[in-house]
This record gives C-alpha cells, structure tokens and sequence, in this order.
C-alpha cells in the first residue's frame, strides 16, 4: 500500500472521529442545557410557591373563612372582605408580580413549560381563576393595560394544553 493512500485514510479517520466528538459533544450540551432548564424551573416555581402561591391561598383562605373557601371561586373585587384586608392586597400583588416574571421566562422558554405544567400547572389555572376579576381590576385601577398579560397568556396556554372551558359561572369544566 501507498504511504499516500495510508496518509489519506489515517486523515479521514481522524476526520469522522473528530466530526462523531463534537456531534456526541453538542447532543450532551444540548441534554444538559435541558436539564438545567427543568431544574432552573422547580426551583425558581419552588421558590414562587413557598414565599407567594402558598401565602396567598392562606390569605385567601383566612379572610374568607374555611366554610366559603373554594379554590377557584373567583374573589369578588367588590367584596368588603377582600377591600378592607390590605395585607391580602399585598401578597395578591406581590404573587402576580412574581408570576409574571417567571411566566415570562416560560413564553420565552428560559423556563420550561411542560416541567411547570407538571409542577403547579392545575393549581395555577385555578388559582388565576380565583384572581382573575381582581387582575383585570388592577388592569384598570392602575391604568396598566398589560399588568400580569403574560400571566394570562400561560394560564391561556394551561387551559389549552388541558382543553379546559370556563362555563357561565367561571367553573373550569373538561371538554
């Protein structure tokens, strides 16, 4: 065999090999870009969950008792229980601020949606169920037209993941 054609073929080899490293090097990039993705998004909905989402269901729950307490009951922005209690005001805004952060992180796939929706993604929709008057009324108190619009779009994107409707009521049925 020719020294050349000996040459030739050791340089291919080399060639595919380096070529099959960086492919195997990129799909385990790739891999571990995902996995730190899903865990960025437990622990930041973890976070949420412990310091807002849980706060504000006990507020909720404590202002309007055990007995009319319904998880996707909407809060009736007009109800004197819910205008006399500024500390549920504040963990309302406080939660929504939070959610829209971390909703737009999701819609921009920072965080990752189908791991969210797996973590919180029912409760969430009924949780915005039960804030939802109050979000559009802070729409409109505040004069910000977009307050919790990317919020809204995730619950948009649950409730169609899931097929969920709305009936008259405001409860969430299953189409």
């Amino acid at each position: 065999m020719d020294i050349q054609i000996l040459i030739a073929i050791t340089s291919l080899i080399t060639s595919i090999g380096t070529i099959a490293a960086v492919v195997v090097a990129l799909v385990a990039l790739k891999a571990d870009h995902e996995r730190r993705k899903k865990q960025a998004t437990i622990e930041y909905y973890n976070d949420i969950s412990n310091n807002m989402t849980i706060p504000l269901r006990m507020a909720i729950k404590n202002t309007f008792g055990e007995a009319e307490y319904i998880i996707s009951q909407p809060i009736n922005s007009n109800d004197d229980k819910w205008k006399s209690n500024s500390t549920l005001q504040e963990k309302f805004i406080y939660y929504c601020r939070n959610m829209e952060r971390f909703s737009v992180g999701i819609l921009n796939s920072i965080y990752d949606f189908e791991t969210f929706d797996r973590c919180a993604g029912n409760s969430t929709v009924k949780l915005y169920r039960q804030i939802e008057f109050l979000i559009h009324k802070q729409r409109r108190d505040s004069n910000n037209k977009s307050f919790c619009k990317d919020f809204e779009i995730l619950y948009n994107k649950l409730c169609s993941k899931h097929n969920l409707l709305v009936d008259d009521r405001g409860e969430i049925i299953y189409s």
